[in-house]
């Protein structure tokens, strides 16, 4: 099984590493500023098809990020 890490999650990366996160793939967020945000959230992408993905992989620290396949 893949690991994903995504560093700078926005719109984009966002949605499409959030619908793989929503199919029970191991994807790992970092965040900084909006950490605490997403925690408590979660992870939301408004759009067309919206995304929102209660309690992702959020990370406030990438010393903390599982060694990954894809980053």
């Amino acid at each position: 099984k893949l690991i994903y890490a995504v560093i700078g999650t926005g719109g984009i990366w966002g949605y499409y590493v959030g619908k793989l996160a929503n199919n029970n793939h191991d994807v790992h967020f970092l965040f900084h500023s909006d950490y605490n945000h997403v925690n408590q959230h979660g992870l939301r992408v408004d759009s067309v098809y919206g995304l929102h993905i209660l309690h992702p992989n959020a990370l406030a620290n990438s010393a903390a990020m599982p060694k990954a396949d894809v980053i």
